[in-house]
């Protein structure tokens, strides 16, 4: 792993490109990459004011990050949690347990 893996730019296009990800998330994090870089670099409009994110923007930013981290931490874990439960009640009843089934490619 070189240094270039470490480049947020591209960590995040990696991410969008992945289409196992909801087309939502991944619509979603290419906008942040653009607020992301426009508070990075300075940027300024064609009056040469500079462009601040809004009050807006922010709070959709860590609504962004809440979904991802309901995405990746919270609900595999809830599924865990529920299909554990399942197979102890089919395994309680007297019935085979569930395998856990590998996912296809």
């Amino acid at each position: 792993m070189g240094l270039n893996d470490y480049n947020l730019q591209d960590a995040v296009q990696k991410f969008i490109d992945e289409t196992k990800h909801p087309a939502q998330i991944r619509e979603n994090m290419d906008y942040i990459r653009v607020l992301a870089n426009m508070g990075a670099h300075t940027k300024t409009g064609t009056n040469g004011e500079i462009l601040e994110a809004t009050r807006e923007e922010a709070e959709w930013t860590l609504k962004v990050i809440v979904d991802l981290f309901e995405y990746f931490i919270i609900r595999p874990a809830k599924d865990k949690e529920l299909r554990e439960k399942l197979n102890q009640r089919l395994i309680d009843a007297g019935k085979p347990g569930l395998l856990p089934k590998k996912p296809k490619p």
